[in-house]
């Protein structure tokens, strides 16, 4: 699904490690047989990470998250504007 998408998008695909911190764009959720993800952009380059209920249903807006090896935090930047591609 990764290279299908950074095909259509343009961007580069970078895999998230335990541990990473990443901050972008919510662009959009990606339903997969296997569960849903949501697509994060950061410049040039974009992540899939776990879905989870309580992110916001509006798109464009800038996130972080920050994931241990027994959870994972969100958080909305509102401070930010996002940088539309």
């Amino acid at each position: 699904m990764a290279a299908q998408l950074s095909e259509e998008l343009g961007l580069r695909y970078v895999e998230l490690h335990e541990g990473q911190e990443i901050s972008g764009v919510y662009r959009r959720r990606v339903d997969l047989a296997s569960g849903t993800l949501a697509l994060i952009q950061s410049g040039s380059q974009f992540t899939l990470t776990p879905w989870i209920h309580t992110l916001p249903r509006n798109l464009a807006i800038v996130l972080t998250r920050t994931a241990t090896a027994d959870r994972v935090s969100w958080s909305i930047d509102r401070s930010r504007s996002p940088v539309m591609p």
